[in-house]
């Protein structure tokens, strides 16, 4: 896996935002229209699992900018990591929703090549 969890667990809400790279790679950029904060318009999440990235590409952060989904090539594969289990809240609507189920679309496909 491309990060190693140090065992430190967030609990407190956080807005899952796009890296740099996040705004041009092709499993996250585009995904979210912004608003005028340049922020991200959807919901919340609650949990994120601190990680120590050893390679690999981060795309989204949450907490403290703290990487959020990594996305590595190894060999002739791909990983990908995603370091909270919150994701459901998208689909559920908390806050807005968010895309949920775009994100996972983008994802199973980059990890198909």
């Amino acid at each position: 896996m491309p990060g190693a969890p140090t065992g430190k667990v967030f609990e407190q809400g956080f807005l899952p935002k796009l890296t740099e790279l996040g705004g041009r790679h092709p499993v996250t950029a585009d995904l979210a229209p912004k608003n005028k904060n340049d922020k991200p318009s959807w919901g919340s999440w609650y949990r994120h699992v601190e990680a120590s990235i050893r390679q690999g590409n981060v795309v989204m952060s949450g907490v403290d900018n703290l990487p959020l989904l990594v996305l590595q090539r190894e060999g002739k594969g791909r990983i990908a990591q995603i370091l909270s289990d919150h994701i459901w809240l998208w689909g559920r609507g908390h806050e807005g929703g968010g895309p949920q189920t775009e994100l996972l679309r983008r994802l199973a496909h980059w990890l198909m090549k």
